[in-house]
């Protein structure tokens, strides 16, 4: 099996000892889309290392689009001679499958030497079932509930042909297509938006669309029309030879794709320009807040020589705003405002734009016409845009996108998209930084005798029932002081409720508020020093206004495995201590977690702490989601489910494990169905569900490891078969 070369690596084409079975394989509703569960196993002997990586499938009759395998690169050893992997496999047309093919390049090694060997699987049959789009529901009376898995957002894709753009004229007009796909099908719903370049708020003229934001039509597809720069010579003349438009769908916009113009102009043809028409304004800031914000510009023009035009020859300057939804124009006359207004006939002269409540884009389109040097009539126009700036911060979301997985890391990786706004709804466009954690592990409620957590103390967790039905009230104290590190957090209806909370050492609690969204400057994550059983000095600033109840919570960002006698804990964490909005106001965070905190209830916290530019003030807020952690899916065993025998009576028991790594589903909750076809009778049910998800012994398992098992009886005349299926995690508590 091995050969001697030089480096200890040898290429043979012998017959590989790798085997896989499939375990089960859906092609979803649409017939677009394949996921695969499949075994990969060794039978070369525990003495050898197995690395199976560039794994390409081939599907007879099926034109693939994409293949998504996890893990993607497979190592067996001697601890471990078998391996489960998860595919997702795109097709370009619907497509049902009947069989496939596994190729790839395994490395095998012994004793230091090692031998590279192809890997056909040859053709494996497959028998799909075909997904329906129903709800599923857990079928047994548990106090949880069944958790859906990852969101699918649309996309936008941009033609080959029209991601790089050459202007070689003066306001070229251009036709732009963006195509939009969710699910790999064309997507009819909503907008798509056009981001512009930051050289916009100097005043550069980077062109026009006749709108920012265009609806998709029936095909799936938004058609924006470009109008080039004025001046294609004077961008070049300066070094500005591109600018780069980002597109995106309204649902989605994490998902920038660019397209960039070029300006390359043919100096044999072009027509050169022999004057400049430029917008001025103060600190060359082309940007404003709102609401009821004036800023003030100035237009200038100038001929080839770089002189000022005499005002004796400007004969009308207009200006228009082209987003009066946004900002309108003031005439100087009237005092009224105006979406169009005539300017004094002279150079420098001044116009002001006037904020409303929206933020946004406002083009302004400036025209000016007058007499050259030889007395002949010219008109010249260009068009600067506005960044009006949201208002300060005032809410925030925190949405679930989906879960990938980090296999070199042990981790799974949940995607999570903040968005912020303003009190008028616009989202915050003034790219403020942001914190983002979470809590999986909470400390032990003052009402226990002990500080030890068990499978049964009370979690130190007050939400809403407790609040509204007068069991707790979280209180923050300013002191009336206008000292912002001196704030109090006490409950005014509990005594000793932080007797167990630790406030010092790498272990320190930390204190997370939450509730109504008026309460926006008191939630989110708290540092602390505990002054004693009852209240709690927090070490971060505070700016706002005593405020009661409010729902809290406090423990910390590991979670206490108390079914191993070792005492490890499972953590989860972020890339960055900080991260910057974009100009939607939404940012994406991924949280990594270990393996085993899938299925627990996590209070996932958002802190905005930062200088609001446009007011000079220092503003605070937060926001906390009780949040179950969604891994990457489940699976049952024994697959296959059980077969009786005619007036066979049996215990069925069905343990519950991660889809996407060979590993026990514990100390958790899950939903399933009973699949369909199942025609046993069943006479009880007894699962891990009934009990406090800490627990470990659950009636099955020592460690806590989830299950449920059925009682189940065959008829007197035949045999009969039984499964479950659609398991989906549920919260925790």
């Amino acid at each position: 099996m091995f050969g001697c070369g030089t480096d200890g690596t040898s290429s043979n084409s012998v017959e590989s000892l790798l085997t896989i079975k499939t375990k089960q394989s859906k092609v979803n509703s649409l017939k677009k889309k394949m996921n695969i569960d499949f075994l990969v196993k060794s039978d070369y002997g525990t003495n050898v290392n197995v690395v199976l990586s560039d794994l390409h499938m081939a599907i007879p009759l099926c034109a693939i689009k994409s293949v998504d395998f996890t893990p993607s690169k497979i190592t067996l050893d001697k601890y471990n001679q078998e391996k489960d992997v998860h595919a997702v496999v795109v097709f370009e047309d619907e497509c049902i499958p009947k069989s496939y093919n596994i190729k790839g390049k395994s490395i095998l090694t012994l004793e230091s030497k090692s031998n590279k060997i192809l890997f056909d699987s040859g053709s494996i049959e497959l028998n799909s079932t075909i997904e329906n789009n129903s709800t599923t529901i857990a079928s047994e009376d548990i106090n949880s509930t069944p958790i859906v898995n990852d969101v699918t957002l649309p996309i936008v894709v941009i033609p080959n042909s029209l991601k790089n753009i050459k202007l070689t004229s003066n306001n070229k007009n251009i036709e732009i297509s963006i195509k939009v796909f969710k699910d790999v099908i064309p997507y009819a719903k909503g907008s798509v938006r056009v981001a512009l370049p930051d050289k916009v708020l100097r005043g550069v003229d980077v062109g026009s669309f006749d709108s920012y934001e265009v609806p998709v039509n029936e095909q799936g597809v938004a058609i924006f029309n470009y109008t080039g720069p004025s001046n294609l010579k004077g961008l070049i003349d300066s070094n500005d030879l591109s600018s780069v438009f980002k597109f995106y769908h309204t649902e989605n916009s994490a998902n920038k794709q660019e397209l960039t113009v070029r300006y390359d102009i043919d100096e044999e043809t072009y027509t050169p320009i022999d004057y400049s028409l430029s917008v001025a304004t103060k600190n060359s800031d082309f940007s404003m807040g709102i609401p009821d914000i004036e800023k003030t510009f100035s237009v200038l023009i100038k001929d080839s020589k770089n002189d000022i035009v005499s005002d004796i020859n400007i004969t009308k300057i207009e200006v228009e705003s082209q987003n009066t939804l946004v900002a309108r124009l003031l005439d100087m006359e009237s005092k009224e405002l105006k979406d169009k207004v005539e300017l004094l006939k002279e150079n420098n002269s001044n116009f002001i734009l006037v904020s409303k409540k929206l933020s946004g884009l406002v083009p302004l389109k400036v025209t000016v016409e007058f007499k050259d040097n030889n007395n002949q009539k010219k008109k010249l126009s260009t068009v600067i845009n506005i960044r009006v700036m949201s208002a300060p911060p005032s809410a925030i979301s925190i949405s679930y996108l989906g879960t990938d997985q980090d296999v070199e890391r042990g981790k799974y990786e949940e995607k999570l998209a903040v968005s912020v706004t303003d009190e008028y709804g616009n989202k915050v466009n003034t790219h403020p930084y942001i914190s983002l954690g979470a809590i999986v592990g909470y400390a032990v409620d003052g009402r226990e005798n002990s500080a030890k957590e068990t499978t049964t103390s009370k979690r130190l967790y007050y939400g809403k029932h407790d609040i509204d039905n007068g069991l707790a009230n979280g209180f923050i104290n300013s002191l009336d002081d206008a000292l912002p590190n001196t704030t109090q957090f006490e409950d005014t209806l509990r005594s000793d409720v932080f007797k167990w909370v630790k406030s010092d050492g790498k272990h320190s609690d930390k204190l997370v508020v939450f509730g109504t969204g008026k309460n926006y400057e008191a939630m989110g994550k708290w540092d602390f020093t505990k002054i004693d059983n009852n209240t709690l000095k927090l070490e971060d600033d505070y700016f706002g206004i005593n405020r009661d109840e409010l729902f809290y919570a406090v423990g910390h960002n590991y979670y206490q495995d108390q079914c191993q006698d070792d005492g490890r804990e499972w953590i989860g964490s972020t890339d960055s201590d900080s991260y910057q909005l974009d100009d939607e106001g939404t940012v994406i965070i991924s949280y990594k977690y270990d393996y085993h905190l899938m299925g627990k209830d996590s209070l996932i916290w958002v802190n905005l702490n930062g200088y609001q530019s446009d007011t000079g003030e220092i503003r605070r807020m937060g926001e906390v989601v009780k949040h179950t952690l969604r891994g990457k899916g489940l699976i049952s065993f024994p697959e296959g489910g059980y077969s009786l025998d005619k007036n066979e009576t049996i215990s069925a028991p069905f343990e519950i494990w991660h889809k996407a790594t060979n590993k026990h589903y514990k100390n958790a909750h899950f939903a399933y169905d009973i699949k369909k076809g199942s025609n046993c009778k069943v006479l009880g049910v007894q699962s891990s569900n009934n009990y406090d998800a800490r627990t470990c012994r659950n009636g099955y398992s020592r460690e806590g490891n989830a299950y449920v098992t059925f009682i189940l009886q065959a008829p007197e005349d035949k045999g009969c078969t039984f499964d479950i299926d659609r398991l989906l995690i549920s919260n925790e508590f």
